[in-house]
């Protein structure tokens, strides 16, 4: 089978975006060709063959009357590009440069000579389309389904429809307005839509009328970490939407039951910038240490030190909002950590209530509750045992990837026959 696959970011394995792709399609032997948005160069072994799109590209087109796009093939030989993303660091979010770079795109003129000759050459079975934030991804999937009658397959993991946010710039409602009008527009050309989460499946499959299923990332599980004062806490991830205000509030909370003694210690690895303030508490070089970013592989081996794998989403209501419906990857990895996993995260995200309703997690969703758990996990030596074998028997449950991959499978050549999967 040929899959076509759209994708806003670069396929690198040792970030969020690539490595849920290497998930979902490693193990599955499907020919593979990818478009994708973004500067940077792929790293992974299930694709070689590219058709790269971007930011630049797109200026001097519309500037310059330069071709976009360009066809390369490459080797799984790109082990710099993660440094740079070690490196990089984002700036404000404005929602003026939003508008103006979909402004750009949306002038471009993207489907030139080659742009077609690459899909008609590569002639796929299934297009697979994730659903994104961005009116140039999606206005991108439907310009592809111009040129093959391929059914398309998508897929969404954040809240990108709801009008149920906070915020007070009148052009981000403009942005969503539009965001909106454009998900409606092309989840008509949806065969089948994947989600991570109930919550969103119910919502969506009503506002856009599309057939929706539950696709959880697969995991395997290694075995049970061994359990021993100082308790390793690790958080791995982005601190964006002031998840770092959580992790500053437990580090005070270990602070007090490590006053005597040293019982607790938080490791942080994220590529993250934080205040002077925020960098003080969590990188006291006592029970506190910042870490910069490392690839998923050194993630794995310090997660295997750990006795709790952690995952937090911020209390702000705004933030709480923005990640209501998310099911964060990170919360897989923490399942498969061999620790056991603690939720700190408000009672309305989709992540949490899935932990919360498997019973699989120390579930906190008031930050004052942090110090109790604290409390019970000194007073209790089998509680921390208890949850890391409760998550093991979670992955065992919901998150086998032979069982993603049958699924996978059905769905793709049911969609092929029948256009629709309902």
């Amino acid at each position: 089978m040929k899959v076509l696959i759209l994708s806003l970011e670069n396929w690198n394995n040792n970030v969020n975006g690539g490595n849920v792709l290497s998930n979902i399609f490693s193990g599955l032997n499907f020919e593979i060709e990818q478009i994708y948005c973004s500067a940077g160069l792929p790293n992974t072994t299930l694709c070689n063959k590219y058709y790269q799109i971007t930011d630049k590209m797109v200026i001097d087109n519309v500037l310059k009357g330069k071709e976009t796009g360009r066809i390369f093939e490459s080797d799984f030989n790109n082990s710099d590009d993660f440094r740079f993303e070690n490196k990089s660091k984002k700036g404000k979010r404005w929602e003026i440069i939003f508008l103006i770079r979909e402004l750009f795109w949306k002038l471009s003129k993207i489907d030139n000579k080659n742009f077609v000759s690459f899909i008609k050459d590569f002639n796929p079975d299934i297009i697979f389309a994730p659903c994104y934030g961005n009116v140039r991804m999606l206005r991108l999937t439907r310009l592809v389904s111009k040129y093959t009658s391929a059914p398309i397959v998508s897929y969404v993991s954040d809240d990108l429809y709801s009008y149920n946010v906070i915020n007070f710039n009148p052009l981000f409602w403009i942005r969503r307005w539009n965001l909106r009008r454009n998900v409606r527009k092309t989840s008509k050309l949806y065969s089948l839509m994947y989600t991570m989460t109930n919550q969103q499946l119910q919502e969506y499959e009503k506002e856009l009328n599309v057939p929706m299923k539950i696709l959880r990332k697969g995991c395997k599980h290694q075995g049970i970490n061994f359990i021993k004062k100082p308790y390793k806490i690790i958080f791995a991830g982005n601190l964006y939407l002031n998840r770092s205000d959580v992790l500053c509030k437990l580090a005070e909370v270990i602070g007090r039951y490590n006053k005597d003694k040293l019982n607790f210690v938080l490791e942080i690895y994220s590529g993250s910038s934080l205040s002077k303030e925020q960098y003080n508490i969590l990188n006291n070089g006592y029970d506190t240490f910042f870490n910069g970013l490392i690839d998923s592989e050194q993630l794995k081996a310090k997660y295997k030190e750990c006795s709790i794998a952690l995952h937090v989403e911020s209390f702000n209501l705004k933030n709480s909002l923005i990640t209501r419906l998310s099911f964060s990857t990170k919360i897989t990895d923490c399942l498969e950590s061999g620790a056991a996993l603690m939720a700190i995260c408000p009672a309305n995200n989709a992540g949490f209530q899935y932990l919360r309703d498997e019973d699989c997690a120390i579930c906190i969703d008031n930050i004052d509750d942090i110090d109790f758990y604290i409390n019970k996990i000194m007073s209790d030596e089998n509680y921390l045992k208890t949850y890391a074998e409760k998550a093991k028997d979670c992955i065992e449950r919901n998150h086998v990837k032979s069982e993603n991959d049958k699924m996978i499978l059905e769905d793709f050549y049911k969609a092929i026959k029948n256009k629709k999967v309902w």
